[in-house]
Formats: structure tokens, C-alpha cells, sequence
């Protein structure tokens, strides 16, 4: 009997630490992101405050723990980092009423204060946990926490803080591609071992934009009018507004061959960055979508490129990165060497990656 065989593929996040973390979506990868900033929203209390000196006696400029030389050690209230004056600093956070939106910007995404300095990487958990220390709240009650971290901040926090708070770009990149309970954290030195580089042109949403060893962005939208992203960061790219916050924006950018340029307000100059995706890339879908075959029993064959593996007995592919529908139901495929169930077998390795899936379907 003739079947009509659809074959959505839905690229999924399949880079991990465990097999067991669960594929996303494109979308999936973008609503949470989203959460980060329209569902984290928080305002700066006393207890949040970097605020070991008095900063009238700070030297002047930018606060630099490693020089303060004649400072009073005295908390007035005021974050060291506003520097001396607090109007010549670049640091945002005060105390106010004022509502934040997106989670604050922590160097590593920070530090834990356990009697001995103790550095911890908070990428993989979700904003609530972030919510919770701001706030002294469930698992951190009565804890003091400081919203956000430069990378010249002092390791250590003032005694009566428990630590620092916040996410960094990598971060918040690992906590998009990884599920909350797997503790981890990509950096940007190494983010593109996991991804595939894609040709500009190529890009979509869900995918980065990785300058190496120094920033990544997600894309959220990209066309050739406007490209929409989302990211921990200390500045914006297109008016240099200070924010050390996850942020939204439109940003100018420029392609040159496998680069992608963007522009920096602030220093009036663009940077190179190269597109990386963590989603597998399917091809040579055979047979193709939409087509009618006359046997019960088809082999359908997926070319399908993937990221290095990063271990060496972990499926690259994971079975919920593809949906198939017969006739518009669908079919779950699995990991199986045999059975009635559709069949996925990949090889093990980096690379390309061929994956044959073949369906069993009941005469009706």
C-alpha cells in the first residue's frame, strides 16, 4: 500500500556532557534566553552592594581593588566599584527601586565566600537560583549576595557577603544548550568545539556568533536588514550603553567571506566574529520530503553533520533531533539495534556523521 512519507527534521542541541540531556528546538534555545530578561527582574539592595570601602577616600577613577592605597575600610552604602567620584565609574548597580531587567554580568559567573577563596561556575543554573541569592530567598535566605562580578574584581568578598552572582556570556550560552540539573561551563575558548562553523549566509536563530577567546552572542533574528541577539554583556554594541546585564539589541554588522563584523559604538571599530551552530545540519534527505513510496517497509537516509563528540561512547545524535510523520502522525524514533520502531544508527567519531533510519509501518 502506498505511503506518504513527511520527514520534519528538527534541528536539536545535541552537544553535552551525558546523553541523557534533552535535545531543544531552535525556538526552545530562543524562549529561554528571552526568559532572561523579561522573566528576571530584580532591583539592587544594600546587600548586593560591593561595599567594603568608604569611596570618598578611594584614589580617583575606576575602582581597582589592588590599588587602594589611604582608603577608609568603612561601608557607606555606596558600591567600591561607582568608583571616586561614583559619576566617573562605569559600574551600573545602586541601590534603587528602580526594576532590572535581565540577569547582572559576572566574570566566570561567579564566586563563592567559604572561609577560603572558592571559585564556582554558576553558568549552568537557571536565573531563579540568580533571583534567589538577590534576593535572599529559599536556599540563600538571610545570605548576601553581590550582583555581578568584573574580571578585576577581588576573588574574594567582603567578609559579610557570601559571594558573587550572575552570569557571563559563555554561560549564559551553556545554560541554553544544557539542561539546568548538568553542572558546566562552556567558555569561550573552547564553545566552538561543540558547534559546527556555518558559512554566513547560513545562519539562523539559535546559532552564535563566537570571537574566540573573547565574546559570544546568540542570534535571534537575522536577515539583511536587522539582526536581533541576545547576550550577557558589558556594553552594548550599538550606543555603548553600560549594562554588565543579559540585553537585547539590533546591531550593525558586515560580512567579509567567513566573517561576520560587528560594529562597536563605543570604540568605533568593528570586530570579527565567525557563526557557529550546535544544531545538527541535515542533507541528502532521501527519499525527499512530501514523497510516495509503494512499500511498507522504507529506508529513509539522512546525511547529517554534527560537532566533535565529547564522549567517546555518547550518541552525537540523539533520537529527538528528528520527527517523522506518517501520513501526519507522527513517529518516535529510537535508539535501537532492531525492531518495529523507526531505526537510527550513527557512527561513532567527529565529522560526518551518516545516519540511516529505517521505519517498520502496518499495512492499514
Amino acid at each position: 500500500m502506498k505511503k506518504l512519507i513527511v520527514i520534519i527534521v528538527v534541528a536539536s542541541v545535541i552537544c553535552g556532557f551525558k546523553k541523557e540531556l534533552k535535545a531543544r528546538t531552535r525556538q526552545e534555545v530562543i524562549n529561554i534566553a528571552d526568559e532572561y530578561i523579561s522573566d528576571c527582574t530584580w532591583t539592587c539592595d544594600q546587600k548586593n552592594l560591593y561595599d567594603r570601602y568608604k569611596n570618598s577616600t578611594l584614589p580617583l577613577g575606576d575602582f581597582d581593588p589592588n590599588n587602594v592605597v589611604g582608603a577608609v575600610m568603612e561601608s557607606d552604602g555606596i558600591d567600591d566599584r561607582q568608583g571616586n567620584p561614583p559619576s566617573s565609574s562605569r559600574w551600573p548597580y545602586y541601590v534603587s527601586t528602580t526594576t532590572i531587567y535581565g540577569e547582572a554580568y559576572a566574570w566566570t559567573g561567579g564566586y563563592l565566600h567559604s572561609g577560603e577563596t572558592q571559585e564556582i561556575w554558576w553558568g549552568w543554573e537557571p536565573y531563579t537560583a540568580f533571583l534567589q541569592r538577590i534576593n535572599g530567598e529559599g536556599a540563600y535566605a538571610s545570605q548576601n549576595w553581590i550582583a555581578g562580578k568584573r574580571e578585576t574584581d577581588s576573588n574574594t568578598p567582603p567578609a559579610n557577603r557570601r559571594g558573587y552572582t550572575g552570569i557571563d556570556c559563555s554561560g549564559l550560552i551553556t545554560r541554553l544548550w544544557y539542561s539546568p540539573t548538568e553542572k558546566g561551563h562552556i567558555s569561550t575558548d573552547n564553545l566552538d568545539d561543540y558547534c559546527i562553523q556555518m558559512p554566513p549566509r547560513k545562519v539562523q536563530k539559535g546559532d552564535i556568533l563566537l570571537r574566540a577567546g573573547r565574546h559570544v552572542v546568540l542570534v535571534k533574528n537575522w536577515n539583511e536588514s536587522s539582526k536581533v541577539i541576545t547576550h550577557a554583556v558589558e556594553t552594548k554594541f550599538s550606543d555603548a550603553e553600560v549594562v554588565w546585564r543579559v540585553v537585547e539589541e539590533q546591531i550593525q554588522t558586515q560580512v567579509s567571506g567567513e566573517e561576520i563584523n560587528i560594529y562597536y559604538k563605543e570604540f568605533n571599530q568593528s570586530y570579527p566574529y565567525k557563526s557557529y551552530s550546535p544544531f545538527p545540519q541535515f542533507a541528502d534527505i532521501s527519499p525527499s520530503t512530501g514523497t510516495t513510496i509503494t512499500y511498507s517497509t522504507p529506508t529513509i537516509k539522512v546525511t547529517i553533520r554534527s560537532g566533535p563528540q565529547t564522549e567517546t561512547n555518547e550518541n552525537k545524535v540523539l533520537a529527538s533531533s528528528i520527527i517523522m510523520k506518517i501520513d501526519g502522525v507522527a513517529v518516535i524514533p529510537k535508539l535501537s539495534p532492531s525492531g518495529n520502531s523507526a531505526l537510527i544508527q550513527v557512527k561513532k567519531g567527529t565529522g560526518t556523521i551518516f545516519t540511516s533510519i529505517r521505519g517498520f509501518y502496518n499495512a492499514a
